[in-house]
């Protein structure tokens, strides 16, 4: 489903270099030898999936991406099989959906580690907007100018609290960054959210 034609105007305004091509040559650069290095832990962390519980060590989700167009977004599970069908969407710390490795995984922040592929596809950047399912989209929100942009494995939201804002502050922290949007505001927030996984700050 696509909600709106690219932009290219808009697109060129804003710091227009980076953003149609350092921006993905950045993603590239810090994606492609971090899959590699990376592979041994993936390996492990599917194993562990595999041994505590039935069912794929991957789970995939369809997402609101760049002009309001779904893709599907990659993580490691951390609930049972077929989760969804047994509760609601959304979870909390204590869902008895959650198994004993994905507690591990959701506190490590290790189970978002396969949006590296999907970063590697193109269907997102390492900072952007945090993509959510459509239903938690009023049509007036997929329409504004963050959704002109890739979504982000992190971005200003996340940094600040994503967990712990309102919609409001979120959509107010998501449209700031598409004002900032440059190599040293990427990188800040990079910075930031690894300190935030390695001091177990909310960065989900």
């Amino acid at each position: 489903m696509k909600l709106f034609q690219k932009n290219n105007e808009f697109i060129t305004k804003k710091n227009n270099f980076y953003i149609k091509f350092g921006k993905r040559a950045i993603d590239l650069i810090i994606v492609f030898p971090s899959i590699i290095i990376l592979s041994p832990i993936f390996i492990v962390i599917m194993l562990l999936i595999s041994i505590d519980s039935e069912g794929s060590p991957l789970y995939k989700q369809e997402r609101v991406g760049q002009f309001g167009k779904a893709f599907y977004i990659y993580k490691f599970r951390t609930m049972l099989k077929d989760a969804d069908k047994l509760g609601p969407k959304r979870t909390s710390q204590d869902d008895n959906r959650i198994t004993k490795t994905g507690k591990f995984l959701r506190r490590t922040s290790l189970d978002e580690l396969p949006q590296l592929f999907n970063v590697l596809k193109g269907d997102m950047s390492l900072v952007g907007y945090r993509p959510g399912v459509y239903e938690d989209y009023p049509q007036e929100y997929i329409q504004t100018e963050i959704f002109k942009f890739k979504p982000g494995i992190s971005g200003y939201a996340q940094i600040n609290g994503r967990s712990n804002l309102t919609q409001d502050l979120k959509l107010y922290w998501e449209k700031e960054y598409t004002k900032d949007i440059s190599f040293k505001t990427d990188l800040m927030i990079i910075i930031k959210t690894i300190l935030n996984v390695l001091n177990k700050k909310d960065v989900n």
